[in-house]
């Protein structure tokens, strides 16, 4: 996406309003308002939700860039587009895109307009090697100015990287791609990870993380590692630069590229920037700002934490030229005192070396008292440091007792439990039986004890910790205690079928309980067996702890065919959003070749990304819409019934998709 500058038209954030009347818009219409006023349309970019077009405005004369919904976008995301113009426009900073217009285009989509200029991205910048690192430092100062505002003005970005940073021609940087912004105050993750790996703050991934201006901090040291570095703070795929993120600190750039010559000062800076905890960080942007400014000015970072010799050194650097002529003055002096001295030093003779004897031997003597005042100090000194030591080692300890408690809880919840459930299960038990205290029991750390043994099927160990919130497994636990357990130490199919059906006969008001339970459990038996499958029976289970009304003898599955007909008006949820679940499709966990969710409570494709199939059946369903796409990539067919979408929709199928109407 090309440059955009901010100067322009004032504030048109309120062209969005309801009561906004425009007598233009009124006399022409919305149809001759985009056609007529913008032509000569010309592809720029491309991001996630909307195309950027280089068009010509025939009322103002001149070109501007168009930035334009995609059409696929569903109807539900329209808000956040034209909160993006909204937000941007009322946003006035020289180093901030700024936004000219706004309105709809003839089928009704939204638009916005920008100006256009000519330029590249920082991360151009940054790949192409064309700026130097001051060049780069400077332009990383503008882009915390630009920030900085937007935090006086109660806006949180949330989505800060160099490709959404602008570079003019002639020295103009503006930050764009406000898409995620949000106003500041209780500000929390929503249930989808939105941003980008790599430049997203701890804060961001984990599910209900409080967001706020340090949660910017953190992006805006990962664009200072990408400039020291070149390189993204962090390697591998999305998942793995996730996990990374919330459990790794990151790794110094100094450490990373060791032959660019990084300075240590910003290596420093950019590991303070980007702690895991908030209240390591740098409070403000400005406080980031003014370490790269000391930086740029010769002198040490607060990071750095530079001792005598560094300052000395950096002192030089700045004043060299000072530095010079006062050496050359000194030495003169120094050199002319020399002369004096032998001089003197000849002319007085025997009686000149008796008084210079005992001129020495004098401060001898004071010299040992100073030292032996110095020494007594020192000890003083030392003293009390250890005792500051002390004290300073019982809170650190004290912190990581909770650090360690809510590793523990993140282990066992999405999305880390669910990528490796055996392991990080084995993890979390140990930390939590770590910190219990049997004289004075938590019931906290208790019930996640509890939580941990039931779901690994441990259950002769139950008895040991009482839970308040888990008590009623224990009844479950005791009749499943001297089961038979495969070679691994886990159920087989028929028991473990057997063990969730006797969870889903817990009452009602146990709702919670059930989910905490059953989707951990097949993941951790699959998970050390080595499968990735089970039998339909458990599935079936499964679906009926999110949906209890639902009978669960609605499924049915042909393991020779690899066939699944589900039905029921009570089901409407295959994928649930919550910590406890692995926020995936259920039926992933059978072999599928073609599924029939026709006349069922399904809403939505969504509820099934990430299955195999490749024929779908979904008439007589909720489904009135493919959107999204990607949710259905792997089928080929569809049947629905006539009439069941609209003609817009039909049009917009998946590529490569076919559908199949019945009667």
């Amino acid at each position: 996406m090309k440059p955009l500058d901010s100067e322009g038209f004032n504030n048109l954030g309120d062209f969005v309003d309801d009561e906004f009347t425009d007598s233009w818009e009124q006399n022409e219409g919305r149809s001759e308002f985009i056609s007529d006023r913008y032509s000569d349309k010309n592809f720029i970019a491309s991001g996630a939700l909307k195309n950027v077009f280089k068009v010509y405005d025939s009322k103002m004369k001149r070109e501007v860039a168009l930035a334009e919904l995609k059409e696929e976008i569903p109807e539900e995301e329209y808000e956040s587009f034209i909160s993006e113009a909204r937000l941007t426009s009322s946003l006035r900073h020289p180093n901030i895109i700024t936004v000219y217009d706004f309105g709809f285009n003839e089928v009704h989509i939204p638009f916005f307009t920008m100006e256009l200029k000519v330029g590249d991205t920082l991360e151009d910048s940054i790949k192409n090697k064309s700026k130097d690192l001051n060049s780069l430092l400077e332009i990383f100062i503008k882009i915390c100015d630009a920030i900085s505002y937007a935090h006086s003005q109660n806006v949180v970005h949330l989505d800060l990287k160099p490709a959404n940073i602008q570079v003019g021609k002639y020295g103009e940087v503006q930050v764009c791609d406000w898409g995620l912004s949000k106003k500041a105050g209780n500000l929390k993750t929503e249930d989808m990870i939105k941003g980008t790996p790599g430049f997203m703050a701890p804060e961001q991934i984990m599910p209900g993380g409080e967001l706020d201006f340090q949660t910017d901090v953190f992006a805006l040291g990962a664009i200072l590692y990408s400039i020291l570095t070149g390189e993204v703070s962090v390697q591998g795929g999305c998942k793995t630069a996730i996990i990374a993120t919330i459990k790794e600190a990151v790794t110094p750039p100094i450490e990373r590229c060791p032959d660019k010559n990084i300075p240590i000062s910003l290596s420093a800076v950019v590991c303070r920037a980007m702690e895991i905890e908030k209240e390591q960080r740098y409070k403000n942007v400005e406080e980031l700002k003014a370490e790269v400014n000391k930086y740029l000015m010769g002198r040490s970072t607060n990071a750095e934490e530079a001792g005598f010799i560094k300052e000395l050194q950096l002192f030089v650097q700045r004043n060299k030229q000072v530095c010079i002529i006062s050496l050359v003055f000194i030495t003169a002096i120094v050199a002319g005192t020399v002369i004096f001295l032998l001089k003197l030093q000849k002319s007085n003779g025997e009686t000149q070396d008796a008084l210079e004897k005992l001129k020495i031997a004098n401060v001898d003597i004071q010299n040992s008292r100073q030292k032996e005042k110095e020494l007594f100090q020192e000890k003083e000194k030392a003293f009390n440091l250890y005792f500051q030591a002390t004290e300073e080692r019982q809170q650190m300890y004290d912190k990581l007792l909770d650090r360690e408690l809510r590793h523990a809880y993140n282990l066992m919840t999405y999305p880390l439990y669910f990528s490796s459930p055996r392991k990080n299960l084995e993890q979390s038990l140990e930390i939590l039986k770590s910190q219990y205290n049997e004289e004075r029991p938590q019931e906290g750390i208790a019930d996640l004890i509890f939580l941990n043994l039931f779901i690994s099927q441990k259950f002769d160990e139950l008895e040991n910790y009482k839970s308040k919130r888990y008590g009623s497994l224990l009844p479950i636990a005791q009749k499943f205690k001297n089961e038979e357990r495969t070679g691994l130490g886990v159920f087989a199919d028929r028991k473990l079928y057997e063990f969730m059906l006797e969870i889903n006969k817990l009452p009602e008001s146990e709702q919670s309980i059930k989910k905490d339970i059953m989707e951990r459990s097949i993941c951790f038996t699959l998970d050390v067996r080595g499968t990735q499958t089970t039998v339909s029976k458990i599935v079936g289970q499964l679906i009926k702890a999110w949906n209890p009304q639902w009978d669960a003898e609605l499924l049915s599955y042909k393991k020779s065919t690899e066939v699944l007909k589900i039905s029921g008006s009570d089901l409407t949820t295959l994928k649930p959003r919550d910590l406890n679940s692995s926020q995936q499709c259920f039926l992933r966990y059978l072999k599928l070749k073609e599924l029939d969710i026709s006349a069922t409570g399904i809403s939505s494709v969504s509820h099934l990304e990430g299955i195999s199939a490749e024929k779908l059946d979904i008439t007589d369903s909720q489904i009135t819409s493919l959107h999204p796409h990607n949710a259905i990539k792997s089928i080929k067919k569809i049947q629905i019934r006539k009439g069941q979408f609209s003609n817009e929709n039909e049009q917009k199928i998946p590529k490569g998709t076919e559908l199949i109407f019945s009667n």
